[in-house]
């Protein structure tokens, strides 16, 4: 039975495998814009896997559901706003300059 072109299409429109922790990295980063631009309501594995070119199988190789994304978001985004505010409280700056780079 032949393929059609939609499948031809979209298969070739995904992305070669590659390392785990870059692809993860990458579906991450597209369902961070893909929740900005539509909502938790409007991202959809389906949106996230296609953004990033990948089924939804393969996402779900990497997180148990959208959920999972979004919490390894807030996790990440979490940590980094620690170590920016550890940073600057460990500069000797007066507390209203430190409070206003935090």
């Amino acid at each position: 039975m032949p393929v059609t072109t939609a499948v031809t299409t979209r298969r070739s429109a995904r992305k070669p495998k590659g390392d785990g922790h870059l692809r993860r990295a990458e579906i991450l980063e597209a369902a961070e814009r893909i929740f900005v631009a539509e909502g938790y309501e409007g991202a959809t594995i389906r949106k996230i896997a296609d953004e990033v070119g990948v089924s939804s199988t393969a996402l779900y190789m990497h997180f148990p559901d959208k959920g999972g994304i979004l919490l390894e978001i807030c996790e990440r985004t979490i940590i980094q706003l620690l170590e920016r505010n550890a940073a600057i409280a460990a500069r000797p700056l007066d507390a209203v300059t430190r409070v206003k780079e935090m």
